[in-house]
C-alpha cells in the first residue's frame, strides 16, 4: 500500500477500515481482524476520533462474523459513544446496524428490528448519503436481517421496525447501549411521573443504581462500579421504572436530578 510506504497515517486511517469492509465481504475474517487491529492502533496513536469510530465498527462486525458476541458488544459500545460525541451520524448508524445484527444473532428479533428501523430513520432525517445499504453492506448484513426476520411474523417485524423509526437519535443511542426492551419513544420521554400518584419507595440499592444512571453509566459500567452482575443491574432498572411509573432511562435522570439525589454527602 502506497500510503504505508509514505507513512501517510491520516490516509491510512481512512483507507484501512474501508479496505476491511471489502475483505469482510470476501469472508476473510482473519485478514479483516488484522486490518482492524492496525487501524485502531493508528487511530489511537494520533488521536483521530473519526478514524477510531470507523475502526471500531470494522472490529465489531468482524467479531460478529466470528461469533464473538461479547467482543462485538464491547467494541460497539465504545464506537457508539465515540461517534455520538462527535455527532458523526453516518458512523453512529453504522454501530446501530452492527448492534441490530448482533441482536438478531442473539435471538432478539424485536430489538433487532427496532435498531434497524432507528438507523434507517436517523439517516433519512439527516438526509445523509448512503441512507440505504450499499451493495457490500447488503451482502454482509442480509443474512443477519433474514435470520432476525425469520423469528417473527411479518406484522410483528414491521411493528418493531416502526417503533425504531419513532426514536430520536438520542433515544436510539440510549436504547442501543442499554440491554432493556422498553422503547424510549419521544412521547414517553416527555411524560413526567404523576406527583399525585402514590409511588413505591426505592430500596437503597435501587437509588444507588438510579444515581449511576443519572451519571451516564451503562448497565455494564454500573455492574462494575457496584460489583454486581449485569443481570442484577437490569433487574434493578426494571424495578426502578416500574416503581416510579416511568418508561425510559432519561426519565430516571430527570427524577434523580429533581429529587436532589446527586447530593449524597
Amino acid at each position: 500500500m502506497i500510503q504505508r510506504a509514505l507513512r501517510d497515517i491520516e490516509g491510512l486511517n481512512l483507507t484501512i477500515p474501508k479496505l476491511g469492509g471489502v475483505i469482510l465481504a470476501q469472508r476473510d475474517y482473519d485478514k479483516a481482524e488484522k486490518l482492524y487491529e492496525e487501524s485502531v492502533m493508528l487511530a489511537r496513536k494520533v488521536g483521530d476520533s473519526v478514524a477510531l469510530g470507523l475502526s471500531l465498527g470494522l472490529g465489531a462486525f468482524t467479531a460478529l462474523c466470528q461469533g464473538n458476541h461479547r467482543q462485538t458488544r464491547l467494541l460497539c459500545e465504545e464506537g457508539l459513544q465515540t461517534t455520538w460525541r462527535l455527532k458523526a451520524i453516518r458512523l453512529v448508524t453504522e454501530h446501530l446496524r452492527v448492534l441490530a445484527a448482533l441482536a438478531g444473532a442473539q435471538g432478539q428479533p424485536v430489538r433487532s428490528a427496532r435498531l434497524w428501523g432507528a438507523a434507517a430513520e436517523i439517516l433519512s432525517e439527516a438526509k445523509a448519503m448512503g441512507a440505504d445499504l450499499t451493495p457490500i453492506e447488503r451482502y454482509v448484513y442480509e443474512p443477519f436481517i433474514e435470520a432476525a426476520r425469520s423469528q417473527l411474523d411479518g406484522t410483528a417485524w414491521e411493528a418493531a421496525w416502526a417503533e425504531g423509526r419513532q426514536m430520536t437519535p438520542e433515544h436510539a443511542v440510549e436504547y442501543a447501549l442499554s440491554e432493556e426492551e422498553s422503547v424510549p419513544t419521544t412521547a414517553l420521554e416527555r411524560e413526567e411521573p404523576s406527583t399525585g400518584r402514590q409511588l413505591a419507595a426505592l430500596t437503597c440499592r435501587e437509588e444507588e443504581v438510579a444515581v449511576h444512571i443519572a451519571c451516564g453509566l451503562t448497565n455494564r459500567q454500573i455492574s462494575e462500579e457496584l460489583s454486581i452482575s449485569e443481570r442484577t443491574v437490569d433487574a434493578h432498572v426494571r424495578n426502578i421504572l416500574k416503581k416510579l411509573g416511568l418508561h425510559a432511562r432519561t426519565q430516571i435522570v430527570a427524577w434523580v436530578t429533581g429529587s436532589g439525589r446527586f447530593d449524597r454527602n
